[in-house]
């Protein structure tokens, strides 16, 4: 058997388990083919696969799906929503105590890619600030709500943006089989 092979083969088993510890919460998951999506620096050359979270805190989900990772050992990334992080600062610091990158996802969850420049800023500017108030750094990624950004955003300057190369659309399939 390949290495890419068993490489892909344990990286749907460790999604599986991560969606059952997720149990019946609908936090879309998003995973990037390669690490180097969200690292600047070059890697081994091993394949890697970087585990994202959207949309959240979710009081209802985000510290079963934080103790699930831990039990594991694996780290990801959260893409908070601007207005739930400011409802729910608690659940943000946990995502920072377990090691976890916090990244924008705007604040109320538009398209950003439809607002004037000046709202698509404002939706940017308002997380980075409400994430920066909790932990007192601000996020270096984006990732724009329904991977719909425009081009030139002067507030999007000095930040990384991250899109997701597999979408397993489990908002739309409630079912672990077909979203694995």
């Amino acid at each position: 058997m390949s290495r890419i092979r068993k490489a892909l083969i344990w990286m749907n088993l460790a999604l599986a388990v991560l969606v059952i510890a997720a149990g019946a919460c609908r936090i879309r998951v998003n995973h990037l083919a390669s690490a180097e999506s969200m690292n600047t620096k070059k890697t081994s050359g091993i394949k890697e696969v970087a585990l994202t979270f959207d949309d959240g805190p979710s009081p209802e989900c985000t510290k079963d799906l934080l103790e699930g990772l831990k039990e594991r050992n694996v780290k990801a990334t959260f893409f908070v929503i601007g207005e739930k992080a400011e409802a729910y600062p608690d659940l943000i610091k946990k995502i920072q105590d377990g090691g976890h990158i916090i990244g924008n996802h705007s604040y109320t969850h538009v398209n950003l890619g439809i607002l004037s420049k000046e709202d698509a800023c404002e939706q940017i500017r308002k997380t980075n600030d409400a994430i920066y108030q909790i932990t007192g750094e601000y996020p270096q990624f984006l990732r724009s709500p329904f991977g719909s950004t425009q081009k030139n955003l002067d507030c999007q300057m000095n930040m990384i943006e991250v899109l997701w190369d597999v979408d397993p659309r489990d908002w739309e399939v409630q079912n672990k089989e077909k979203v694995v």
